[in-house]
């Protein structure tokens, strides 16, 4: 039931160990250190410095807890110089008013996986759906409604390979897996911005110790 997350950052490694409860997530422990010049604009500089500083922010958590708990995976933030976006698109057509249903969604989504052409050097991290566009009106939920025809607008969200290996090199050294991914600025976005602000355009900038996302 314990849920670890750790966030490598210019200034800081900083890790957390939380729970779900019924009245949501309680933080157990949490736990941060420089980062000393072994990460750059959020890049890993020294994959042996921050592997160590991983294995340093694990045993501090697991001291801090009052159960006796070995961590042996993690989920982590992905942020820095080394993320881009690329919109893409994905169309359908039917002869008649069709009903959009969640597996037309789900082919959409497949299919904009399947010819999202990935930029040389580059790592898919994950896709976002913007919106839809039927027959020329713009729906952020389209299945339930019938329509001629159907677009999808898509933000792939991409990851230097360098980055992403070096960091991949770096949970490794420490033996730590990586259960799952996110990218820091969505999930800030998702958690700071009420969705009437989202909904609405507002934008959020994190300025961090060297880069602003």
């Amino acid at each position: 039931n314990y849920i670890v997350a750790i966030e490598i950052s210019s200034s800081k490694i900083s890790g957390a160990v939380s729970i779900e409860t019924y009245e949501g997530t309680r933080i157990l422990a949490a736990t941060s250190i420089p980062a000393d010049g072994f990460i750059s604009r959020g890049t890993v500089r020294n994959v042996d410095k921050t592997s160590e500083a991983i294995n340093c922010i694990i045993n501090n958590l697991e001291e801090k807890l009052t159960e006796k708990v070995e961590i042996k995976r993690a989920y982590i933030s992905l942020a820095g110089l080394s993320i881009h976006s690329i919109k893409s698109k994905v169309a359908r057509c039917f002869e008649s008013h069709t009903k959009i249903t969640p597996e037309i969604i789900g082919e959409m989504e497949d299919e904009n996986d399947a010819i999202f052409q990935i930029p040389e050097g580059y790592y898919k991290v994950t896709s976002i759906t913007q919106e839809y566009r039927m027959d020329g009106k713009t729906e952020r939920n389209p299945i339930g409604i019938p329509a001629m025809n159907i677009e999808g607008n898509y933000l792939n969200i991409v990851i230097k390979k360098q980055y992403k290996d070096q960091l991949d090199a770096c949970f490794e050294k420490a033996k730590l897996e990586i259960f799952d991914s996110f990218i820091a600025a969505r999930m800030e976005g998702e958690i700071r911005l009420s969705d009437d602000e989202r909904n609405n355009g507002c934008a959020l900038a994190d300025i961090g110790a060297e880069t602003t996302t």
